[in-house]
């Protein structure tokens, strides 16, 4: 009886202890997504990638992307530059809750290929950078013509 009264007294000292303690769950502040197209090879595709948030005016957006380098060929993007084979960096500005662009990309083979963000940085109107839930680009590639695929 005595100790089943002890084990009962941790037990409410163990609850009450813990009623004190507070839990911080981080939500994100806002989402970078992308579009998922489906194309054929030696064709060409855009993917757009559009950053929101519902917490702030997006003041800045800079971004880093990965590629899968043999299956798609980087062509251009608003404010999107190459740094090296299977990386892109995007830079831009906002002024709203929503910052977009696209990038387009000769599709090379036939399969899967994904589009990703490696690291991103974006701030707020209140010079905070903000926190954001990544999604990244699923690229389905039927077969098609090789012979329109670009060779520099």
């Amino acid at each position: 009886m005595k100790r089943l009264r002890k084990i009962l007294t941790l037990i409410v000292c163990c609850a009450v202890l813990m009623s004190g303690m507070t839990v911080t769950a981080l939500a994100a502040d806002g989402t970078i997504a992308f579009s998922d197209p489906e194309t054929a090879v030696g064709d060409t595709v855009e993917i757009k990638c559009a950053v929101s948030t519902t917490t702030d005016t997006i003041s800045s957006v800079d971004l880093t992307l990965k590629y899968d380098s043999e299956s798609l060929k980087f062509e251009s993007g608003d404010g999107v530059t190459k740094s090296q084979d299977g990386t892109l960096t995007y830079t831009g500005t906002g002024g709203s809750s929503e910052v977009s662009f696209t990038m387009s990309f000769q599709a090379l083979k036939e399969g899967d290929a994904v589009v990703t963000v490696a690291s991103s940085s974006v701030v707020g109107s209140s010079g905070v950078e903000l926190g954001m839930e990544e999604g990244n680009s699923s690229v389905t590639i039927a077969a098609g013509d090789p012979s329109k695929i670009k060779t520099e």
